[in-house]
């Protein structure tokens, strides 16, 4: 499984919501807004590329979270709300992935018999 990386910089956003994310450009003064987006896209595009190549499951929907100070402290990390929100993207994934279903299935299928400590 592989999932797409989620983070509060977003394209549609207003020029004084990506000026609120001065830290990026505090740690990363050489990088402009647009190279942030540019490089978050790139990333995520490498990461659908690889679970591709690999028949990997691909959680995908990295801005189903919402980019508010609600789900992220900074423009990367996320708050409680954002860690469950970034939770339910993953289990909907898996949930709705019939190969983890079979997965799991199988291992249930050859669970070992429990052993007895008498």
């Amino acid at each position: 499984m592989t999932v797409t990386f989620a983070h509060r910089l977003r394209g549609e956003q207003t020029r004084e919501q990506k000026a609120a994310l001065a830290t990026a450009m505090y740690y990363m003064p050489y990088m402009t807004l647009n190279d942030f987006l540019t490089g978050f896209s790139h990333y995520n595009q490498v990461i659908r590329e690889v679970a591709g190549s690999h028949h990997a499951l691909l959680v995908g929907g990295e801005d189903t979270i919402p980019a508010d100070d609600k789900h992220f402290t900074d423009y990367v990390h996320f708050t409680d709300a954002g860690s469950e929100a970034q939770a339910r993207r993953v289990t909907t994934a898996l949930i709705s992935s019939s190969a983890f279903q079979a997965l799991v299935l199988n291992t249930i299928a050859v669970k070992p018999a429990s052993t007895s400590p008498h």
